[in-house]
């Protein structure tokens, strides 16, 4: 039970009740009316009551404002209660986003990051377990521009070297501002961006396998091959083919590898699978 996302999750439940189960943990009540913030590599399920109904709004972003994350408890999962005008905001940024999830515009990239501050206002200003914010910290702050940059670049086949180099950086200092701030490797943070994005290229079935290869910064079909098989377990048809992989591997949005995903609004009797681009109304 619960399938690990690869990028932040905010989670809202407007009609209804619902909780997420985490592996090994007690599960908590069903609430109505409430907004979860989860991590990446949160392996985590949503359930509501037996044959009630909910509807949610998810959003997922593939970093959060900085001064959030660093204000974050130690077990780093957020929730606030959501008003009659906080369910209105959520509404409008899914209608805001929406047409750019489908058809992506040079300022769709803005309009994520625009939906990403809001909502970490929204905990900044009324979670009161947040701890004090801390005072700027550079090496967060040169995390997040890597990252930035990686995704803004990566379909040129960016490396580590290339990504330090922009940032006027050595290769050595971004790995260890990495590993202190985030627990891994940077090669391992952009390579997860990379092939999140081309999972995500691969549920369209339109997209061939060179254009996806090329898309996503490899040399050739070969490249791409080996390291996908590698990143899943499968290879890149197998992947396309069986849509049970689909739920299982870290599937962002168009712009995962630049700023957010938006995802859509439903309903459903019981969660245990997230889909990405669907809204769902039973």
């Amino acid at each position: 039970m619960g399938l690990k996302r690869g990028n932040w999750e905010f989670f809202a439940v407007v009609e209804g009740t619902m909780r997420p189960v985490f592996p090994e943990r007690t599960a908590g009540p069903f609430q109505p009316s409430r907004l979860w913030l989860l991590p990446p590599e949160s392996g985590h399920a949503w359930f509501t009551p037996p044959n009630d109904r909910a509807r949610i709004f998810v959003f997922h972003f593939a970093s959060i404002h900085r001064q959030l994350e660093s204000a974050l408890p130690a077990n780093r999962i957020l929730s606030i209660q959501i008003d009659k005008k906080d369910k209105q905001l959520l509404a409008s940024l899914y209608r805001k986003l929406q047409p750019h999830y489908r058809s992506p515009l040079i300022s769709s990239e803005v309009h994520f990051e625009t939906a990403m501050l809001q909502l970490c206002i929204l905990f900044l200003e009324r979670d009161h377990e947040v701890s004090p914010l801390v005072s700027f910290d550079a090496g967060t702050e040169k995390i997040q521009q890597a990252v930035q940059w990686h995704r803004q670049n990566f379909a040129e086949g960016v490396n580590v070297n290339r990504v330090a180099q922009a940032l006027h950086v050595s290769p050595g200092h971004l790995r260890r501002l990495f590993l202190k701030g985030r627990g891994e490797t940077p090669k391992k943070v952009f390579m997860r961006a990379t092939m999140d994005e081309a999972c995500r290229l691969l549920t369209q079935g339109d997209t061939s396998m060179k254009e996806v290869a090329d898309r996503c910064g490899f040399a050739g079909f070969s490249e791409f091959y080996r390291a996908f098989k590698k990143y899943t377990g499968q290879t890149p048809t197998e992947w396309r083919h069986n849509p049970l992989s689909h739920a299982n591997v870290h599937l962002p949005t168009p712009f995962a590898q630049r700023a957010a995903e938006a995802l859509g609004a439903f309903r459903r009797p019981r969660i245990k699978k997230q889909r990405s681009s669907d809204q769902w109304e039973l």
